[in-house]
């Protein structure tokens, strides 16, 4: 198997997100400490596939309450601290007649949280795929957790083709914008129920062909409801500015897979793109430069973005079943964690968190720590000397003493083994001598009286039968 190096993530401050799952839980991750690992702190609701979580909202006031949006056509507003229930919505179902010809269901895909400072107080405007957009009051619970009565202050079709996929409500709640696959992007106004923009489809391609209306994610991206980022599952950002044209200022492709979110940035100039390939990246939306993607690439499509409110963070969470965070000053991964479920929505509760100026970095590439080598001493030559001896005497055999505080016998004993090793070397230098006459010598000697012997015995005359 290959080397791979586990790089430790440096953590993130103070932080409190809350999760929702396809099963229906509500998860609460908190850091106990400043740059410390994020852990799930409470786990609220029971795993129910037909209780999932579709969207949820919280209010822009401040105001507490979370809203959660359910596959059973209700919404489910909690104390965001405790879990506990303190109100909910039921969405009415549309006609059969809107419903008969459409592959759109009544499922909610769009929730905005209004907090007690707007001009309808505590409500929720809801939003389902077939179109039918419904604000309504907040009504109070029975002993029995059933809405006491219904408050409805406005209702309206978006549109009666098509299916309804997104929605975004502007920062000062007045307006909403609408989008789907079939339904492209238009602006209404919230308390008259009218709208009062429409987007136009764009130019014909090089092949003179025009794709069809399918937007996935839309976000207004300034505090005035004029321009609109919308993601569409062409792979495409476009950029509509209402107070302009009908058609996009700006538009590019992003990757091959189609855009599932798009998240503002406070600044007003930037966004956060999420893809159906796990790719999250952010691009400048005044020249459409990408600005830069974000490491540590998720495994499924993403499905959530959202920005903090004060801290340069961003927490995004798909299909993976992770939670990751990243900085955004540097786009990389400070703390990511397993959650067991699909992941549909990700908030950041503000409200308990202590304020961070700065937040740590990753380098872009592990490397291994760097080991400084030890500064050799005054002695140092002496006691690689010494090692040296000492290894090379245990390997023949001799004892070893060291030099400090060893005896005299020791001494003499290692004084007497190093006069033999001497002398050994000495005769295994030397030639060997037998009486007195060098090997060179005494061979060229036995040479000639082998050569004689032979002689001797050629001229002695053969013996007669």
């Amino acid at each position: 198997m290959p080397r791979t190096l586990k790089v430790d993530l440096p953590g993130v401050p103070r932080i409190r997100a809350l999760c929702g799952d396809s099963l229906g839980l509500i998860k609460v991750i908190t850091t106990e400490s400043d740059l410390g690992a994020p852990k799930v702190a409470a786990r609220w609701g029971d795993p129910d596939p037909q209780q999932g979580v579709l969207c949820m909202s919280m209010s822009n006031d401040g105001s507490p309450g979370l809203a959660i949006a359910r596959k059973s056509n209700t919404v489910d507003v909690i104390d965001p601290v405790s879990g506990l229930l303190e109100s909910r919505l039921v969405v009415p179902k549309s006609s059969a007649d809107v419903a008969s010809n459409r592959d759109a269901s009544d499922a909610v895909c769009g929730l905005h949280l209004f907090g007690e400072s707007s001009s309808w107080g505590k409500a929720a405007l809801t939003c389902t795929e077939l179109g039918d957009a419904i604000l309504q009051r907040l009504p109070e619970l029975d002993e029995e957790q059933i809405p006491k009565s219904e408050n409805f202050l406005s209702r309206w079709s978006v549109s009666q083709t098509g299916t309804v996929l997104c929605m975004a409500v502007d920062a000062s709640e007045q307006y909403a914008a609408f989008g789907g696959k079939g339904v492209d992007l238009s602006v209404w106004d919230i308390k008259k129920g009218s709208r009062i923009w429409s987007a136009k489809a764009p130019h014909r391609d090089n092949l003179g062909l025009m794709s069809p209306a399918w937007v996935t994610a839309v976000t207004f991206l300034d505090d005035d409801h004029k321009k609109i980022v919308v993601g569409t599952g062409h792979h495409q950002v476009r950029l509509y500015d209402t107070s302009a044209q009908r058609r996009p200022v700006l538009a590019f492709d992003y990757g091959e897979a189609p855009i599932r979110t798009v998240t503002k940035d406070p600044n007003g100039t930037s966004v956060y793109v999420g893809t159906g390939h796990g790719d999250l990246a952010c691009f400048d939306m005044q020249t459409g430069k990408l600005i830069g993607g974000f490491k540590g690439k998720c495994a499924g499509s993403i499905r959530s973005v959202v920005r903090h409110p004060s801290l340069p963070l961003i927490a995004s969470c798909g299909l993976d079943r992770y939670l990751r965070i990243h900085s955004t000053q540097t786009r990389q991964l400070l703390a990511s964690m397993f959650l067991k479920q699909q992941l549909v929505s990700v908030l950041f509760d503000a409200r308990v968190e202590r304020a961070v100026t700065e937040v740590p970095s990753l380098p872009d590439v592990a490397e291994p720590m760097a080991v400084e080598p030890e500064k050799p001493s005054a002695n140092g030559a002496k006691s690689l000397k010494e090692k040296k001896s000492k290894l090379k005497r245990q390997a023949e055999g001799a004892p070893v003493f060291d030099g400090q505080g060893a005896t005299e016998e020791a001494a003499a004993t290692n004084a007497t083994s190093g006069q033999k090793l001497k002398k050994k070397s000495k005769s295994s230098r030397q030639d060997p001598v037998v009486d007195g006459v060098g090997t060179e010598e005494k061979a060229t000697a036995v040479n000639g009286e082998k050569r004689k012997k032979k002689k001797k015995s050629k001229s002695k005359p053969a013996k007669s039968i």
